[in-house]
């Protein structure tokens, strides 16, 4: 939450994160906590055809994306220019190992961001009006 939420809040050290994996990926992977728990119960129930590693990822975002995404659908959120370039990289692995399993993920990454604004105002975490 605070990695999505940095470019709301400011905070340097949360930002740094997903720049970090921005570096190495190309893009930040981002998942809702429901998928990653179906896909655990996915994995469970299809234990004979699993295998190896899995990338669990709905959607894969730059920070410049998340925040483009916070300024347009929440102009109360003052998001600051700098958080809004984006070098426009390309997602070196991905997360289709588990798709070609038969896994199908529910949330994409609009309700993603939105949940974690909605669980943030509830959190206290941002004091900002409701939009709804």
């Amino acid at each position: 939450m605070a990695n999505m939420l940095s470019v709301v809040t400011g905070d340097e050290i949360s930002y740094n994160q997903p720049k970090f994996i921005e570096e190495v990926d190309g893009k930040v992977p981002i998942i809702h906590i429901e998928d990653v728990c179906e896909a655990h119960i996915f994995s469970t129930e299809n234990n004979d055809s699993m295998n190896g590693r899995f990338l669990c990822a709905s959607a894969f975002v730059s920070s410049a994306e998340i925040a483009t995404y916070y300024q347009q659908n929440y102009p109360e959120l003052h998001i600051n220019q700098k958080y809004l370039d984006d070098p426009k990289r390309e997602v070196k692995w991905g997360s289709n190992k588990l798709m070609e399993k038969g896994f199908v993920y529910k949330y994409e990454m609009n309700k993603i961001l939105d949940d974690n604004i909605r669980r943030a105002r509830e959190l206290g975490v941002l004091n900002l009006p409701s939009s709804a």
